[in-house]
């Protein structure tokens, strides 16, 4: 007797929902699979498009001579390549290049240094630091290359300049005044040392020598950003030519363009300790740059009788050598205002001792010295300051110093 077929069962809706998961689940790993392999082809593909630009680009570089950046290609290839003997072969013969080309310029350099050709030895060197140099004589040279450049740079500008220097010995002297006007105070002692100052206010040929030279920004005289005082008040305009002459003060001049200048010439701005001492013949106890007779205009360019000793203007430098210091600084007493390196306060308290600049906070106006042809004697005295938010005017100028030769 034959064996009767059990009927099969319909599944279960379980069944049927775990069936359609594990289809759906093999076509996207079958999906992933596929899309894995695309991209690992086209990574493949990738990298060897790298490894030829680079070697290209390293075989351009090569041939042209540059063999730093030839090594660079190099190495960038051997990233696509790890271990590659050719390209590492092609890469120790670039280096051993660079290498001969670091000794090259080195040598070139150290001659140059030797001939006191700084440009050249600035030039030279810094091609072998770019190559790599890490020798210590190499940075050394170039630091002293570029001091040698920047004397020769400094010696040229003033001799454009004309720049005379006068010597200011060292010492110690009072600063200030127990009895003066109430920024003056407290009287305090200040050891100052040995410097230089310029003999006479810069003129604007001097300041003209500076801007031909790309060094400085031209003074306000025609932009109408100078404030000039009009007889009635202080008003932004351009500056009467009656000031304008070569052997006259450069006035508006802003205080940057003043500190822009004193730097050309291989110097700074006086700090206000600086600048009263020299006004006073090396700090000695007087009124005036002059001694303490009285004021005229036989010694200074002043609002005495009338402004500018009744030019109404400032007058050419060192045109009164009567009211000279001992040192035989012209001007420090009328004629222009000269801006000091300090911010300026209304009291010394706190003042350093030591000669140097006040530098703190306290103040958003720089402090300038001796007086103008607009001010009266009063302003001439050597203690007497004032202060401005460093804006150019028709009435102050600069003056520069250096260190002691």
């Amino acid at each position: 007797m034959g064996k009767t077929r059990k009927p099969r069962g319909r599944r279960s809706s379980g069944e049927k929902f775990a069936a359609f998961l594990l289809a759906s689940v093999m076509i996207v790993v079958g999906t992933t699979i596929v899309m894995f392999s695309c991209d690992k082809l086209k990574e493949r593909k990738a990298v060897t498009s790298r490894f030829r630009e680079s070697m290209d680009e390293a075989a351009r570089y090569a041939a042209s001579g540059h063999w730093n950046a030839a090594a660079s290609a190099y190495e960038r290839a051997l990233e696509c390549k790890p271990g590659d003997r050719m390209v590492l072969d092609k890469l120790a013969s670039a280096k051993t290049q660079v290498s001969k080309l670091v000794d090259i310029h080195s040598s070139d350099g150290e001659k140059m240094l030797a001939a006191g050709d700084w440009r050249a030895a600035i030039l030279s060197l810094g091609k072998a630091l770019s190559l790599g140099a890490t020798d210590q004589a190499v940075l050394e040279g170039l630091e002293r290359a570029k001091a040698g450049e920047k004397r020769r740079q400094v010696a040229m500008n003033l001799e454009q300049a004309g720049i005379q220097w006068v010597d200011i010995p060292g010492g110690s002297f009072v600063m200030g005044s127990p009895t003066g006007p109430a920024d003056a105070k407290p009287a305090h002692r200040v050891a100052i040392k040995p410097f230089q100052m310029a003999r006479t206010e810069v003129t604007f040929k001097q300041y003209r020598a500076c801007v031909e030279a790309k060094a400085c920004a031209p003074p306000h005289v025609a932009d109408s950003q100078c404030f000039i005082w009009n007889g009635s008040e202080w008003a932004r305009a351009q500056l009467a030519a009656s000031f304008q002459a070569d052997d006259q003060p450069a006035v508006c001049v802003d205080w940057a363009q003043a500190k822009a200048f004193s730097e050309w010439v291989g110097g700074r701005l006086p700090t206000e300790a600086e600048w009263e001492y020299a006004a006073r013949s090396a700090g000695k106890v007087s009124t005036y740059p002059w001694g303490d007779e009285p004021p005229s205009c036989e010694r200074a360019v002043m609002n005495h009788g009338a402004p500018g000793c009744g030019r109404n203007s400032t007058w050419p430098v060192c045109s009164k050598p009567k009211g000279n210091t001992r040192q035989g600084l012209c001007d420090t007493a009328g004629n222009a205002w000269e801006w000091t390196q300090d911010w300026y306060r209304d009291t010394y308290t706190g003042a350093a001792g030591d000669g140097s600049a006040w530098e703190g906070p306290g103040s958003s106006h720089r402090a300038y010295r001796g007086g103008s042809w607009l001010f009266d004697a009063t302003w001439a005295q050597t203690r007497w300051r004032n202060g401005f938010d460093g804006s150019p005017t028709n009435d102050t100028g600069l003056r520069p110093v250096r260190p002691a030769r």
